[in-house]
C-alpha cells in the first residue's frame, strides 16, 4: 500500500511539472490557433498563411527549447 501511495505521489508531482512546461503550452496554443482559423471562417488564403506560420514556428520553438534543455541537463552532470 505504501508503494502505491509513493507511485501516486510521484505521478501527481510529475504531472504538475509537465503542466508547467512551456513546450506543452506552445504546442497547445498551436493546435488551438489552427482550430480557431477554421472556427473563425477566415479566408482560405489567410488561413493557409496562419497555419503555415504555426507549422514552422511551433516545431522550431519546441525543438530549440529541447536542445537548450538537453544541454542544460548535460552540463549539470550526473545527479547524486
Amino acid at each position: 500500500m505504501e508503494r502505491q501511495r509513493l507511485v501516486s505521489c510521484l505521478v501527481e508531482s510529475n504531472m504538475k511539472e509537465k503542466l508547467k512546461s512551456r513546450k506543452l503550452w506552445v504546442a497547445i496554443g498551436g493546435v488551438l490557433t489552427v482550430l480557431a482559423t477554421e472556427w473563425a471562417n477566415i479566408s482560405p488564403e489567410m488561413s493557409e498563411q496562419i497555419i503555415g506560420a504555426v507549422v514552422v514556428i511551433v516545431p522550431a520553438y519546441i525543438g530549440g527549447q529541447g536542445i537548450v534543455d538537453a544541454v542544460k541537463e548535460y552540463t549539470a552532470g550526473p545527479r547524486g
